[in-house]
């Protein structure tokens, strides 16, 4: 994973830049710029892979892209629509970390502008403990059997799926607020692909 993250790194403060000048134009006019919209797809992508690697859900080594190409890593699926205009309202509220970590240095009490997305934070890092948790269980699972139990499997897609989409939120190609419904649920889920099931867990 080393590789991977040293990429990860250089690649989501470049990310954080695309975010800042897409914050700008989304106030001035309503829309994502297109170029940008796509750059930050092949971003959240990767990022996509590499976590399902993370969390054991694949044991394919992902590529070091994220470009949507036939074969390249069919365990997971990522895309995002692409609505005609963006809520200013909202894009307002989640102000870039390039500017927030700024601000930061300022005065922490400028931290309140992230006020917003603070309840989707605590949410995630609930999650990412019990994820963390039950992927040690898994990984001896794995280790000992030789199987990925499949109830386990779907414990750790849980904060898997819900870190992307709130990372989707926070690039701001999405209006909507990650959601806290069951995955089952008909009708909850923001992205048809992003329901679709992983892969079933492999057989040794």
């Amino acid at each position: 994973m080393i590789p991977h993250v040293i990429w990860w790194i250089g690649y989501s403060i470049a990310a954080g830049f695309v975010t800042l000048y897409a914050w700008f134009a989304i106030l001035a006019k309503g829309q994502y710029p297109q170029g940008s919209l796509e750059w930050q797809e092949r971003y959240l992508r990767y990022t996509s892979r590499i976590g399902a690697f993370y969390w054991l859900l694949t044991d394919r080594f992902p590529p070091f892209h994220g470009r949507d190409e036939e074969g390249a890593y069919p365990h997971v699926a990522y895309s995002i629509d692409r609505p005609e205009h963006l809520s200013r309202l909202t894009t307002a509220l989640r102000v870039p970390d390039v500017i927030t970590n700024v601000l930061t240095q300022i005065s922490p009490v400028t931290a309140l502008v992230e006020l917003y997305l603070l309840p989707a934070y605590i949410v995630v890092v609930f999650l990412w403990l019990f994820g963390w948790l039950v992927s040690i269980v898994a990984w001896f699972a794995i280790l000992i059997t030789g199987r990925f139990p499949a109830t386990l499997f779907e414990l750790i897609e849980l904060p898997y799926r819900y870190s992307i989409r709130l990372q989707s939120f926070g690039n701001l190609v999405t209006d909507r607020y990650p959601w806290f419904q069951p995955e089952s649920e008909q009708g909850n889920v923001p992205s048809p692909e992003w329901d679709q099931p992983l892969p079933p867990p492999s057989v040794a």
